[in-house]
């Protein structure tokens, strides 16, 4: 697994699909290089973990939701 993080900045006349953006942020982005769905599905489960155990230790409440495609 590779990961950065980074300042990004968008300079766009208006937000993209009724989000609004700030026009800096910070940013994650992650990246796996798995050969097949298997060792994605582990990439997945470690990165879950991950970021529970990150908003756990912060004293968080969270909701951890999936994101389905119209």
């Amino acid at each position: 697994m590779w990961y950065q993080m980074q300042t990004k900045f968008r300079d766009e006349a208006r937000p993209k699909s009724g989000i609004l953006r700030t026009r800096e942020f910070i940013m994650k982005d992650s990246y796996s290089f798995d050969r097949d769905e298997e060792g994605l599905a582990v990439s997945y489960q470690k990165h879950a973990e991950a970021y529970h155990k990150i908003y756990e230790d912060a004293g968080s409440n969270f909701i951890r939701c999936r994101a389905i495609p119209e």
